[in-house]
């Protein structure tokens, strides 16, 4: 991949510009589920891919892809209070105003927006359900919703079966079918379910004394060996946290398919700052972003307390 430093002064310190080459066929903005989908159909095809994530890359190793990197643990505090996957909010503050012209407020951490090398795949608790029809067709069969926004899909579940099936199958979902209001699948679900959680097993049988259909739910999670990659053992965290044995599937499969083929350069800490268009502005040419390895250490401090 060819890469080189910007001479601009207007450009940032450490600012580098990726372009098209023969060594490098597109780049990837980003590294979770859609990202990583994109880069494995890409180098699948035989295309040279450069992905570029701003965040930390605590998910997996690029010289050993199926190999686990032990990054991730069941840690409340490195998690949620350290902000392991995420920004901290204090560092790069989140703000929220009510018009154009109102002053910034501070929102702190309102919702989990990772910023890793697999994106939100990584703390999603990886439940993979498919759309009925009537989600593709909303006002087609709901109406007008006065306040709302509200279009039809330009096209229907049975276009994109074929597609769920591929992905299903890339992720590893495990599932049965059960749920009475599911459309219908033309393949089976890559694995079957793994064992219920007691809760759940307390929670279904008082729905069904309400006539409702409690069902297991399509989960990226692996319930035997698949991909490379071993089953679930049940930790209980997996809504939040990184998998430290990699049983979930979602990005860290596309990556190490991806990886594996020698076509895939994974650059985490690689902060996007524009897109570089053509002279007549329609065209990408080229991908600027900041490299956040390249900064100095800080200094030592060397503290002496007799």
């Amino acid at each position: 991949m060819a890469a080189r430093e910007l001479p601009d002064a207007a450009v940032p310190t450490g600012s580098v510009l990726v372009t098209s080459t023969p060594d490098c066929d597109a780049v990837v903005v980003g590294s979770g589920p859609g990202g990583s989908t994109v880069a494995e159909v890409l180098t699948a095809a035989g295309w040279s891919v450069v992905m570029l994530e701003k965040g930390r890359n605590h998910l997996i190793d690029p010289t050993a892809p199926y190999d686990v990197r032990r990054h991730f643990a069941n840690d409340e505090i490195a998690a949620h209070n350290r902000y392991l996957l995420g920004p901290d909010p204090m560092l790069e503050p989140r703000t929220y105003r009510r018009g154009g012209d109102g002053d910034r407020l501070a929102t702190g951490e309102v919702n989990n927006l990772p910023s890793t090398v697999g994106g939100g795949g990584v703390h999603a608790d990886a439940k993979l359900p498919r759309f009925r029809q009537e989600d593709f067709a909303l006002l087609s069969t709901r109406g007008p919703i006065d306040g709302a926004l509200i279009e039809d899909w330009p096209f229907g579940y049975d276009e994109l079966e074929p597609h769920y099936a591929a992905i299903e199958k890339s992720f590893g979902v495990a599932g049965e079918e059960t749920n009475p209001f599911a459309e219908p699948r033309r393949t089976p679900f890559p694995m079957p379910p793994g064992p219920d959680m007691p809760f759940a097993l307390v929670s279904g049988a008082a729905a069904e004394t309400l006539g409702l259909h409690p069902y297991r739910a399509p989960t990226g999670v692996n319930s035997v060996d698949y991909d490379g990659r071993p089953p679930c053992v049940d930790c209980g965290f997996c809504g939040g946290y990184g998998c430290p044995i990699h049983a979930k599937g979602d990005p860290i499969s596309a990556l190490a398919r991806s990886l594996a083929t020698g076509r895939l350069d994974l650059r985490s800490e690689a902060y996007v700052t524009d897109i570089v268009l053509d002279g007549g502005g329609g065209r990408a040419t080229g991908v600027r972003y900041l490299d956040l390895t390249a900064y100095p250490d800080p200094p030592t401090v060397e503290v002496r307390a007799a």
